[in-house]
């Protein structure tokens, strides 16, 4: 490694190499605003320097006063040097005023690291391995989507009778109106077990933050917080006490029943394992009953059993 010591200014002509016997440091530049002689001394972990003035001193420099100027450093990357002569030439050298970290490989970002060189060879080797591990992927995939039979059916409009016309929310708050709709659906392919029913609902604002926050966790965790409504508002309580569960989630919970028959027989409708074991034991407690819940004028969503925990 070769540290370049300069002595300024530059009408002095002073210009000295030196090749410290360190390990694996890298090179820093030092600037002396004095003349002399630099004389390297190996320390364990600084490297010192000393300048002397020199012994046969040139005319131009008559007026210059013998000093002796002792520093010590270690080479950290951006370290800041305080320098002033020392003419008694004792111990009282100033160190380095930094408090950044010691120097290692790590900070600088200096540890051997692999940077391959991206040929065109390279490149098209590189898409051709992992097209070859890819393209079987994809094309099981694809056979084993098209494999799968899926019916959509959409009701809202067909089940509505004519007489309400576009009148959809008057239709839904009567209580004396029959509203079982039967729709017949075609299934022209072989359907493997077990076969999924899923509903969909459009322009359905989930996602509003108003919506997302009005629930009560600590209420559907236990009945000791059954009070805590702070967010359910305005779903949080009714004439005959605190809404339980609370808020509007639970409020718009959607309420159609389905009922499914082949060839004019009932096919039953297996409920279970549909919820998350992590929600069904720690999110929802066992000891908690619906309360009070749509109970008021505006109908909402469905309706609860009261002797049935929430979980």
């Amino acid at each position: 490694m070769d540290l370049d010591l300069n002595i300024w200014p530059s009408n002095e002509k002073m210009v000295k190499m030196l090749k410290p016997n360190t390990e694996k440091n890298n090179p820093r530049c030092l600037v002396f605003v004095y003349t002399g002689q630099i004389k390297p001394q190996q320390q364990t972990d600084f490297i010192s320097f000393s300048v002397f003035s020199k012994e046969k001193r040139e005319k131009k420099n008559k007026n210059k006063k013998p000093f002796v100027l002792e520093t010590s450093f270690s080479l950290s990357s951006g370290a800041e040097f305080q320098m002033s002569p020392n003419p008694k030439g004792n111990d009282d050298a100033i160190r380095r005023s930094s408090k950044k970290p010691k120097y290692s490989k790590f900070t600088q970002q200096e540890l051997p690291a692999c940077k391959p060189i991206l040929t065109p060879g390279w490149v098209i080797s590189t898409f051709i391995v992992v097209g070859v591990v890819f393209i079987p992927i994809g094309l099981a995939s694809l056979f084993a989507s098209q494999r799968v039979v899926e019916i959509v059916d959409r009701y809202d409009t067909e089940c509505v009778p004519q007489s309400f016309g576009f009148k959809k929310v008057d239709f839904i708050r009567r209580t004396d109106t029959n509203k079982t709709c039967v729709r017949v659906l075609n299934v022209i392919k072989h359907m493997k077990s077990p076969v999924f029913v899923y509903y969909e609902l459009d322009n359905f604002y989930q996602n509003h933050r108003r919506y997302v926050k009005s629930r009560s966790d600590k209420q559907l965790r236990s009945r000791a917080f059954e009070g805590h409504t702070d967010k359910c508002e305005p779903e949080d309580k009714t004439d005959k006490g605190t809404i339980v569960p609370c808020g509007l989630i639970a409020w718009s919970m959607f309420n159609d029943t389905y009922g499914f028959t082949v060839n004019d027989k009932r096919v039953e409708v297996n409920k279970r394992n549909i919820a998350w074991k992590s929600d069904k034991h720690s999110k929802f407690g066992s000891n908690v009953y619906p309360k009070n819940f749509q109970s008021g004028g505006l109908i909402g969503g469905a309706k609860l059993n009261e002797s049935i925990p929430v979980s």
